[in-house]
């Protein structure tokens, strides 16, 4: 199964930044992990996910890192510019099961807890 993301989802997953809503990254990483995620297991999945992502589009690897944005105008502005580059549409299959450790949500929630 494949499914279609924007190019403001996709810069925000390699990123790290969120350049757009927090339903579509969520959407987004849900579909790639097959899990429905709780907010504290998106970052490792947005590492895992990234690793994926650039295997299919390296293009896009340092897109987003470095930039500033300090208002929506600036966001639109900024994903605009880029996807008169590089487009809008790109096409994804879900992580492969061996590429992503699925993990219980709250198993994890305490492991991140018992580190600090």
């Amino acid at each position: 199964m494949q499914k279609s993301f924007d190019l403001a989802t996709m810069i925000s997953i390699i990123s790290g930044k969120l350049f757009t809503s927090w339903e579509n990254l969520n959407s987004a990483l849900n579909f790639l992990t097959g899990e429905s995620l709780y907010t504290h297991q998106i970052p490792r999945a947005a590492n895992v996910a990234s690793k994926h992502i650039l295997k299919s589009y390296p293009e896009l690897e340092d897109i987003g890192k470095d930039v500033i944005i300090n208002s929506d105008d600036e966001r639109e502005a900024f994903v605009g510019s880029l996807v008169k580059i590089f487009g809008n549409e790109f096409i994804l299959e879900p992580i492969k099961e061996d590429e992503y450790e699925h993990k219980n949500p709250l198993i994890e929630a305490e492991e991140m807890l018992s580190r600090e």
